[in-house]
Order: C-alpha cells, then sequence, then structure tokens
C-alpha cells in the first residue's frame, strides 16, 4: 500500500493496470487498480472524477476474471453517481451506460441490457449528434445485443446499415471499426438468407482488409473464413472450395502446417470439397487431418475424434455413390 503516493505514481499505476487489461493479465490488474481505488477513495473522496475512473477500471478487472456479479455493482455505483453528479447526457454517464449494459449482457440480463442500450442512443444522439462517437459506439453494442442476445436480427441489420453508412462517413471505409461492422452486416444478411447482399458485402471487405493489412494478416485470413462461408450459403460451392485453398495455403505459410488454426481451415476444405461433391478429395485431405490432429492433440482429444467421426461420414459418402 502507497499511503501518500505522488500523482504521477497514481498515474503510472493506473497506464500499468490498463496495460495489464489490455494483455488479458486480469489477476496484477485487478491487484493494481484495487490498491489505487484505496488510495483515492482516501485522499479524493468516494465520487470525484478519479475515484469512479478507478471503480470502472476495477470492474473491467473484475469481468475479465469472470465476476460478473461483482463488476455489475461496481458499474451501477459509478452510473448512479455520474448521473446524479454530471446528468444523463454527459458523455462520461453515457459511457457508464454502456458498460453497465455490457455486464448485463455478461450475466445474461439482456431486457436491461436493451433498455440501457437504447436509452444511450437516443440521448448520445440529442446530445452529441448522430454521427458522435460515442453515438456510434452505442449503436454498435445495441445492434449487437439484438441479434445476439435477442435474436432481433432484422432489427439489428436495420440499424447497422445506419451504423455502417455513418461509419464510412466519419471513419471512412477502410478504417478498422467500419470493416468490423459491415462484416457484422454481412453476417446478419446471411442469417436473414440475403446470401447474395452477404457474398457481395464480404468481398468488399476482404477486398479492402487486404489493402489495409495484407493478404496474410491474421484479420484478413478471418475475413476470408467467413466470405466461404457465405459463398457456401449462397450454393456457390466452388468459390468457396478456391477460396478456402487459398486460405488454407495462407495459413501455411503464415501460421504452420500443425498449427491449430491451420488444422481447422483444412477442416472446414475437406467439407467444402465434400459439399461440392469432391468426395475422394474430401477423404484424402481428411485423412491427412486426422493424422495431424493425433500429433498434435493426440489421439484421445475431442477435436480428433470429431476429425475422425468426419472422416468415416466422408468415406461413407464415396461408398453410397
Amino acid at each position: 500500500m502507497l499511503p501518500n503516493a505522488h500523482e504521477d505514481t497514481l498515474q503510472s499505476m493506473d497506464h500499468l493496470g490498463t496495460c495489464f487489461n489490455s494483455l488479458n493479465r486480469w489477476e496484477p490488474a485487478l491487484k493494481l487498480h484495487k490498491e489505487l481505488l484505496s488510495i483515492r477513495e482516501r485522499t479524493l473522496g468516494e465520487e470525484h472524477p478519479d475515484t469512479l475512473m478507478a471503480i470502472e477500471l476495477l470492474s473491467f478487472s473484475l469481468n475479465g476474471l469472470g465476476q460478473h456479479h461483482e463488476a455489475v455493482k461496481l458499474y451501477e455505483k459509478v452510473l448512479k453517481a455520474r448521473r446524479r453528479i454530471l446528468g444523463e447526457d454527459h458523455p462520461d454517464t453515457l459511457s457508464s451506460t454502456i458498460s453497465l449494459a455490457c455486464s448485463y449482457l455478461d450475466l445474461g440480463r439482456s431486457q436491461e441490457a436493451l433498455t440501457l442500450l437504447e436509452s444511450a442512443v437516443k440521448v448520445s444522439e440529442k446530445t452529441l449528434g448522430k454521427e458522435h462517437p460515442m453515438t456510434l459506439d452505442a449503436m454498435s453494442h445495441l445492434t449487437r445485443t439484438l441479434s445476439r442476445a435477442l435474436g432481433r436480427v432484422q432489427e439489428a441489420a436495420n440499424l447497422q446499415e445506419s451504423l455502417v453508412c455513418a461509419e464510412k462517413r466519419v471513419l471512412g471505409e477502410q478504417h478498422p471499426g467500419t470493416l468490423l461492422h459491415m462484416q457484422d452486416l454481412a453476417d446478419y444478411n446471411n442469417a436473414l438468407g440475403h446470401h447474395r447482399s452477404a457474398v457481395d458485402l464480404q468481398e468488399r471487405v476482404v477486398e479492402l482488409g487486404k489493402k489495409t493489412d495484407g493478404e496474410k494478416h491474421l484479420n484478413t485470413l478471418i475475413r476470408m473464413d467467413h466470405l466461404v462461408m457465405y459463398y457456401t450459403a449462397a450454393g456457390k460451392h466452388q468459390s468457396a472450395v478456391d477460396l478456402q485453398e487459398h486460405v488454407v495455403e495462407l495459413s501455411k505459410k503464415t501460421d504452420g502446417e500443425k498449427h491449430l488454426n491451420t488444422l481447422i481451415r483444412m477442416d472446414r476444405l475437406a467439407i467444402s470439397y465434400s459439399t461440392a461433391g469432391k468426395h475422394q478429395s474430401a477423404v484424402d485431405l481428411q485423412e491427412y487431418v486426422v493424422e495431424l490432429s493425433k500429433e498434435v492433440l493426440g489421439e484421445k482429444h475431442l477435436n480428433t475424434i470429431i476429425r475422425m467421426d468426419r472422416l468415416v461420414i466422408f468415406q461413407e459418402n464415396i461408398r453410397v455413390l
């Protein structure tokens, strides 16, 4: 404990704890933020802006450790204080509203999260503007809540279109946030059965991603993984095979043939072969994947067993032809 720590020391503790959080090193982050909060409360009081920020940092660490109930209690405390001191429409209050909503989602309290996020979007649009970063952030969380927590995909897609259009104007089409939300929109379109729209949009995301990140970047590979799924859903099986073959080769070069991500992509390629009616290719590749999986994970590992079961299915497909 540092009873009379200099402000520079406290700022350093804050920054170090934030770095630990960003690296998912939750335990050391939690320890630092607890100590920082104790000092802030003693020297500044429970409702000083720096104290409330320290509480939020501690809450974030608690969430990372899966201690969601404790995190929610602290987020609720911060939001209540900021509403009283700063008002509903202050950016810090809006930020706390979003943080609490995310914590509610962690506990499955989806309706409460929805209510908070709808309010945050409405207030932020009114006070900061429809294209303010805070408004766009609140919209992003709201669309994901609608789609993933509540299954209201059409509403999410409608809102996501507005979000993407705004981000293109404000951030540009090649901004990582814009690309992420374009991909989310493609996902919603695919879930709604709008497969052509999903393919067209994801092809654009992949094209832009190659320019910004490079073809071998992890984000680009993930974007291409999604495009393969959309090709398959749209019945474009040869396009799915061609792209998945390319992704597997890139994954081998970047991660190595025995990397778990490469094994997963080889799995998907075998499935693409089978779906496209290339049953012998599916069997040949799956046999190889099974051998690699035994070597890397072991014969009794669940993923190896699943791959062996899939191989049996592919072999049966040949026998019934």
